[in-house]
């Protein structure tokens, strides 16, 4: 099912409280030499790239397992025993020419909190193909995404260089569908851990009983489902995982995908036919529906060249479309006449919130004859450029929205749900996905740029933000994580984790907030060993679950 990668030897035995920092780095020495001019001990310099700089600017290699992590403030709730898992991106070299924030090699960064109070973190590279591949050459060898954010002809330029490199054996071959970082999210499905981008298969990581990880390689699929890429956000639901896939430089530019209980076999195929290749980050999957993201962040390259824009680019003389369709195995075909699309208003959007179906009177659903209209919410732009320059322009400013498809009118309404507060990675209970949830938390946007520094918490019933949180100026948070309590009855009843960086100190801590209350102060706040950069997405694996771990 995957196609093992070869390890670096395990670490030496441990002292509790001694850092593998002497390890990791005889590890990864070439690495290290290319990274010296950010410092050691995972400090850094300011950088002219924005995305090479601040807290973005990645750390310097592996830290190993650190244990026995002192507590700041605070307690660590009994019933929180488990592994928090965070991916991002992390260059293993210093970028010599264009770098974007979404180029680096995946990083997991993981807190694990053991029976009895104790807590230890790590961080590892995802060992990819494409990572180890470099890490032979000592170099950067494949095209970044950063070089094809440029205008006019140089992209172009790009590609056919990378094309003929490639031909001539200067560049190793690697399958396409290989060849990712693996650096944007991560999914507990089947057991195992999946390191998830967007333009590859899912990358299997197994969390070892100290919490460290271990790289195992791609997993690969059975008939269609194996020719298109895993979404960064494919949905693991009852067993299976649920992916709307795209591709910008082949067909199907879209697929709507099922990978059965078995973990290999495609129970599901539906090529979506959409006429242009456009960037579908995140898509809505309710109990009996799913709904595709045909946004007008399109690649065109040569459209852009005689614009003098970058190749993917917002074009606002386009409409939006969302497709609706059934998702259950058995429903998804490959007949497009199943796919019912609506029209809006050009905007991008990065992730979905929540999605469900509610009757005419707008009651939640229970059966399909009562589907009447399909409920999406999520993070909208009204504009959007992938180049992330222009995010202190009001229009790129992420707002908090909901869509209602009426499937028996073909009409749909938009409109936003919060005016006041722009946000980003949107989070339920996942006890609820598919479903109407109660409550959506959401990282609130701070300045111009990317930086999160806050939380609201969103009461879908009375239409309101019931809670917005603001961190102290000095502090920036990431992406909160949902842990329902042990127990639990009401849906707001658990914890929201996170890193949080403190820019004046240049440090990172790991919070445990209490999702009920979350304008009070953290539950425990744990000081980690260096800064934690700025990433992406977050899981939370209970203790039970590691026990039922796969190990291939």
């Amino acid at each position: 099912r995957h196609q093992p990668r070869r390890q670096p030897r395990r670490q030496p035995a441990r002292q509790p409280g001694v850092s593998c920092a002497g390890t990791a780095r005889r590890t990864f020495a070439p690495s290290l030499r290319a990274m010296s001019s950010f410092g050691e001990n995972a400090t850094y310099r300011p950088h002219k790239n924005v995305f090479l700089s601040g807290n973005f600017a990645p750390l310097p290699a592996e830290s190993g397992v650190h244990e026995s992590l002192p507590l700041a403030r605070g307690e660590i709730p009994a019933d929180l025993r488990g592994e928090f898992v965070r991916n991002g991106p992390n260059p293993q070299f210093i970028p010599q020419g264009h770098y974007h924030w979404f180029d680096g090699d995946g990083m997991l960064h993981g807190v694990r909190l053991f029976e009895g109070g104790k807590v230890t973190y790590v961080n590892r590279f995802v060992r990819t193909k494409r990572f180890e591949a470099e890490q032979h050459a000592g170099k950067e060898v494949f095209l970044k995404l950063g070089a094809l954010l440029q205008p006019g002809f140089a992209p172009a330029l790009s590609i056919m260089w990378e094309k003929m490199k490639r031909m001539f054996g200067f560049i190793p071959k690697i399958r396409q569908l290989e060849s990712g970082t693996a650096n944007t999210s991560v999914v507990w499905q089947g057991n195992r851990l999946l390191a998830l981008v967007e333009s590859a298969l899912p990358f299997h990581v197994r969390i070892l009983a100290d919490g460290d990880f271990e790289s195992q390689g791609f997993l690969t699929y059975k008939g269609d489902a194996g020719r298109v890429p895993v979404s960064a956000h494919a949905k693991p639901r009852s067993g299976r995982l649920y992916n709307i896939a795209y591709q910008l430089d082949r067909q199907p530019y879209g697929a709507f995908t099922v990978i059965g209980t078995d973990g290999d076999t495609a129970e599901a195929f539906l090529d979506l036919q959409l006429s242009k290749p456009v960037m579908m980050h995140d898509f809505g999957l309710a109990d009996r529906w799913a709904v595709c993201c045909d946004l007008p962040l399109v690649f065109d390259p040569m459209a852009a060249s005689r614009r003098g824009d970058i190749p993917i680019f917002f074009d606002r003389e386009r409409r939006s479309s969302f497709g609706v369709f059934r998702c259950e195995p058995g429903a998804a075909t490959d007949s497009t006449t199943d796919v019912q699309w609506f029209d809006d208003d050009p905007c991008f959007m990065f992730h979905v919130a929540a999605t469900w179906a509610e009757t005419e009177s707008g009651d939640e659903s229970t059966c399909l004859d009562t589907d009447d209209v399909i409920v999406l919410v999520g993070c909208r732009f009204a504009e959007f450029s992938l180049s992330l320059k222009s995010l202190a322009e009001p229009s790129e400013k992420p707002q908090l929205w909901e869509w209602r498809f009426d499937r028996r009118s073909g009409k749909v309404e938009s409109r936003p749900l919060l005016t006041e507060d722009f946000c980003e990675f949107p989070r339920v209970n996942p006890h609820v996905d598919g479903r109407r949830p109660r409550y959506i938390y959401a990282s609130t946007t701070r300045g111009d740029g990317v930086c999160f520094g806050g939380l609201v918490k969103y009461d879908v019933q009375q239409r309101c933000a019931v809670a917005s949180v603001q961190l102290p100026e000095n502090l920036e948070c990431g992406e909160w994580v949902f842990v329902a309590r042990e127990g639990a009855v009401d849906e707001d009843d658990g914890y929201l984790l996170t890193f949080v960086y403190d820019n004046k100190n240049d440090t990172s801590s790991f919070y445990v907030c209490s999702a009920k209350n979350p304008s009070a102060d953290p539950l425990a706040e744990v000081t980690l060993p260096h800064r934690i950069p700025l990433g992406f997405h977050g899981v939370w694996v209970r203790e039970s679950e590691l026990g039922e771990q796969q190990s291939s």
